[in-house]
């Protein structure tokens, strides 16, 4: 039998196929003129038909190869998922949370899209969402600047999270599940080892997934 796969209806198959039959014409037409007996005939016709299937199989196995989808770029992937925007807001974030753009620092839209290869829109969309957040602000004829956070402000955040993460804790330790207790022991093993290798940034990174991840698990809990 012929290749299974091999799309005989369209146009590509049809050209495969009258490709492969003209290439085995001529040694068919020699073969034929040599023939002495019925046995040899059928062994000669046979053997045509096996050169038409591998030359079939071979021209359909290379096609198939061309056209074979390639695995997507994990930043095309990223951008069919998420705007460029978010994209450069989620990058300008991580450089301010690196201590890579330090507080007070003022943001020049023209040496940034140059370092991340992005055009001004994208970044400026990025830098109002980043002021909505709190890391950024905006100052009237003078530009953006990362935010500083005064210490009084910093007081009152850190008691404000700490009543958050009473009621947090409460909601976990009522009605969480074991495959999420297993998920935030993971990330707790993974701080000590980052408090082991006095890895500053690799502990600051886990410590601000536990906790998102901690309030998101909570909001599933049922509350009693």
């Amino acid at each position: 039998m012929l290749h299974a796969g091999l799309p005989w209806g369209s146009v590509e198959g049809r050209e495969i196929v009258r490709e492969a039959r003209a290439k085995t014409m001529t040694g068919g037409v020699a073969m034929r003129k040599s023939l002495r007996s019925p046995q040899r005939h059928v062994n000669c016709f046979l053997k045509i038909v096996d050169n038409l299937q591998l030359l079939v199989s071979t021209a359909c196995m290379t096609s198939a190869a061309a056209i074979a989808p390639h695995p997507t770029h994990p930043t095309i992937a990223l951008l069919q998922t998420n705007s460029l925007a978010s994209v450069v807001q989620g990058e300008l974030e991580r450089m301010i949370l690196a201590g890579e753009l330090v507080p007070g620092e003022k943001l020049t839209e023209v040496a940034l899209a140059a370092r991340l290869g992005v055009s001004r829109g994208p970044l400026r969309e990025a830098f109002r969402m980043l002021e909505e957040a709190g890391l950024l602000r905006t100052e009237k004829n003078r530009g953006v600047f990362v935010r500083s956070l005064p210490v009084e402000e910093a007081i009152e955040i850190f008691d404000l999270r700490a009543a958050m993460e009473e009621l947090v804790g409460r909601r976990l330790a009522e009605g969480i599940v074991p495959a999420a207790l297993k998920e935030l022991r993971g990330l707790v093993d993974q701080m000590e080892q980052a408090v082991k290798a006095k890895d500053a940034p690799r502990y600051h990174r886990l410590n601000l997934h536990f906790h998102n991840r901690s309030g998101f698990i909570a909001g599933s809990c049922p509350a009693r």
